[in-house]
C-alpha cells in the first residue's frame, strides 16, 4: 500500500466539527458572551499547534506520523492548507 492508495480521512462528521469550531471562534472575534471566549481561544491555539506539528511532520518527512494521524499525505496537505486558511482568515480579522 502506497501513501496515495489511502482513502479519504475527513468525513463529512469531521467537516462539520471543523466549521462548527470556526463558527464558534468567529463568534470569540465578534464579541459572543464571555462564557464562551475561553473555549474559542483555546481551540485557536489548538488550531495552531496541530499546524505547527503537521508543519514540521511533512518538513521533515515523518511519515509514520503522518500515515498515523492523516492516513496518507494528500489528506495531511488539506488539513495543512484548512489550518492554514484558517488562522490566516482569524488573523486578518484582528486588524
Amino acid at each position: 500500500m502506497t501513501l496515495g492508495d489511502c482513502l479519504p480521512i475527513l468525513t463529512a462528521l469531521e467537516a462539520q466539527k471543523t466549521l462548527i469550531e470556526i463558527t464558534k471562534i468567529i463568534e470569540y472575534q465578534k464579541g459572543s458572551s464571555k462564557n464562551e471566549r475561553p473555549t474559542a481561544k483555546n481551540q485557536l491555539e489548538q488550531a495552531r499547534k496541530e499546524y505547527q506539528k503537521l508543519n514540521k511532520a511533512i518538513l521533515e518527512n515523518d511519515t509514520p506520523t503522518l500515515l498515523l494521524n492523516y492516513g496518507c499525505l494528500k489528506n495531511a496537505n488539506n488539513r495543512l492548507n484548512q489550518l492554514a486558511f484558517f488562522l490566516n482568515h482569524i488573523e486578518w480579522k484582528d486588524v
